[in-house]
């Protein structure tokens, strides 16, 4: 009877591993802090929260606190604060859109929609940003 009895509880399955989405392995591997030369830094952090600190096509600093979610393979980032010298930047509230195209431990590439404005036609294209891990 114990033989059977230790039979049984060495045959009792074990909980199936959990298995990630994509959106949750990529929201593992993106936290930590990212640079582009000459752009920027982005500090992602595991409680949703991000800081950003980028220089404008006129150098001037801009510093962005958002809040950010993977949904779909896009990173997505509300901007909660900013701080700058000027009016020229995005306001509390806007969300920016990241689709990502490639992310490991050091490189992440995602592409950054761009609007611009030609002959008064809003126009959308879109631009390729690689970036690496600082830490």
């Amino acid at each position: 009877m114990v033989g059977v009895c230790l039979f049984l509880a060495a045959c009792k399955k074990s909980p199936a591993p959990t298995t990630l989405s994509p959106d949750e392995k990529m929201s593992q591997l993106i936290v930590g802090s990212w640079a582009t030369p000459g752009k920027g830094v982005i500090e992602i952090d595991a409680d949703g929260t991000s800081t950003t600190i980028i220089s404008n096509k006129t150098g001037e600093m801009l510093f962005y606190q958002s809040d950010w979610k993977i949904t779909n393979g896009y990173c997505n980032f509300t901007i909660e604060d900013v701080v700058s010298r000027n009016t020229n930047h995005e306001a509390v509230g806007a969300v920016d859109r990241m689709k990502i195209i490639s992310l490991d431990v050091t490189n992440l590439v995602w592409e950054l929609p761009v609007r611009f404005e030609s002959n008064n036609v809003e126009l959308l294209e879109s631009e390729k940003i690689s970036l690496r891990r600082l830490k």
